[in-house]
């Protein structure tokens, strides 16, 4: 779904009328860049748009019809659109049709010949070394094929075995617990592939029981899992094949035209390289934070660490973003106009909690940067019934000029009835599935991008926003409507 043009033509909509820029104050509105990225700026314009997708069997269009009626524009549009006009709603002048060539893809059932489960168990009042050297010390004692990696504070073995054709796998992993001491974490990964028949699959249980007891019993466990695992688990599951479906189709979209936004963002940025041994971030260190008042997300395991802090100080967020290995850095950031002494001694205070030095922490620390954001909002207040009624207006008159064919009229009720602001863009705009019109998101197997959809660059904005101008308000609105309505 990705491609190089996505900044620019994701320009699309932003939207067919020309509308002054609002400069806001210098309050800032998001954390900077460097904060993780579910917190990014998104790009809204989908949010005030309604888009179907008219991929129903029988349904046909000729977009072309379109190059002869008046006061269409061509346009440009999302990367996985073909080709796009753009004109004023016969219904609402203020309101952006967009007709456009899409496809409509998903992905088939991929037989599978693989099943895997986990399993967890903690061990208190042992040490790592401890249980490595008893599940070490067993491994002649088994007979499956075994693979061994270990690294300090933690070991992992990966036992096989090949039943009947189909081979197991137990992965086996042993570390220190990072949520409380004196306890060690035993987890074990079970790998079953090309498992076809009961009988198979019974003999594989009973050996994967057979080794996961020894050696917990070797691990001074008392403990049973017999009913943990059972023989259908391990059977691999069948999927039917499905033909994948391609196509063009195409797609009507009302779009509220919005206007931008600029806020001025101003925040403060400094950082710092630690050793993880020396960082204190126990239950106790935890606590203290939250009682200063600290929003904490916190993971650790043997082979990461992950921290982000947050508190609200007058108008001024701060953070602190952490994240490493054996080594971490730690970013130290004021999102907001204000560097004051009440926010470097927070930052010492948490720092001294955490095991930083905190002396290092002044104003000199940290560098100012500036930026701006840009944001989009609805130019009119339009209300969804509205917009609703300008979808109902615009299929009927793209079916009474011939650009639509086959789409009847209970089909256009039953969209106008079902379709909600923001049912538009690639992942919600309505489409025909299972003999319904539904989202594209709850398709089973639909395509939906990984990453969301990046805000263009202002300039691509502004050149959209020029190119709309130039589209003429159809004449005798009124009449247009009438005449779709009683031609249909």
């Amino acid at each position: 779904m990705r491609s190089s043009s996505y900044l620019v033509t994701t320009v699309m909509l932003l939207v067919l009328l020309s509308a002054s820029t609002n400069i806001l104050s210098a309050q800032p509105i998001i954390p900077p860049p460097i904060i993780p990225s579910d917190i990014r700026v998104l790009c809204m314009i989908d949010k005030y748009a309604v888009e179907v997708l008219l991929n129903k069997p029988g349904i046909s269009y000729n977009i072309n019809t379109l190059t002869s009626q008046a006061n269409v524009a061509k346009m440009s549009y999302y990367p996985w659109a073909h080709t796009a006009f753009a004109y004023r709603s016969h219904y609402d002048n203020r309101l952006v049709v967009i007709i456009s060539e899409q496809s409509f893809i998903l992905m088939p059932h991929r037989p599978s010949n693989k099943c895997e489960f986990n399993l967890a168990i903690s061990i208190r009042n042992t040490t790592f070394k401890e249980i490595a050297d008893k599940v070490k010390n067993v491994l002649n004692k088994i007979n499956w094929k075994i693979d061994i990696k270990e690294q300090e504070n933690f070991l992992v073995i990966i036992f096989m075995k090949n039943i009947n054709n189909a081979l197991i796998e137990v992965v086996l992993s042993v570390a220190p617990a990072s949520y409380a001491k004196n306890t060690v974490d035993m987890r074990f990964k079970i790998i079953a592939i090309g498992v076809k028949d009961s009988n198979t699959a019974e003999i594989a249980k009973n050996e994967i029981l057979n080794l996961i007891n020894l050696l917990l019993k070797e691990s001074n466990l008392r403990l049973t899992i017999k009913s943990f695992i059972k023989a259908n688990m391990l059977i691999a599951p069948s999927y039917q094949e499905e033909h994948e479906t391609k196509g063009n189709y195409l797609a009507v979209r009302i779009q509220i035209p919005l206007k931008e936004e600029i806020y001025h963002l101003t925040h403060y940025v400094a950082n710092t390289i630690i050793q993880r041994s020396y960082l204190k971030l126990n239950n106790s260190t935890i606590s203290k934070l939250a009682k200063m008042g600290w929003h904490t997300q916190i993971k650790m395991n043997t082979n990461f660490v992950f921290l982000l802090l947050r508190k609200q100080v007058a108008n001024e967020t701060l953070y602190l973003y952490g994240k490493g290995v054996s080594k971490v850095m730690l970013i130290f950031v004021v999102n907001g106009s204000k560097l004051n002494e009440e926010i470097i001694n927070e930052f010492k205070k948490i720092a001294k909690l955490i095991g930083v030095n905190e002396k290092m922490i002044s104003k000199e620390f940290f560098k100012k940067h500036e930026e701006e954001v840009i944001n989009v909002k609805p130019l009119f207040n339009i209300t969804e019934s509205r917009i609703k009624k300008a979808l109902e207006t615009e299929l009927k008159w793209l079916v009474n000029i011939g650009v639509i064919k086959g789409l009847t009229e209970n089909d256009i009720k039953f969209i106008v009835s079902v379709i909600k602001l923001g049912n538009s863009g690639w992942n919600y705009r309505l489409v025909w599935y299972n003999g319904k019109w539904v989202p594209y998101i709850s398709c089973e197997n639909a395509v939906i991008p990984k990453e969301p959809i990046p805000c263009p660059p202002r300039e691509c904005l502004r050149k959209f926003i020029d190119e709309i101008k130039s589209l003429q308000v159809t004449p005798q609105k009124e009449t247009v409507q009438q005449n779709v309505l009683r031609a249909y």
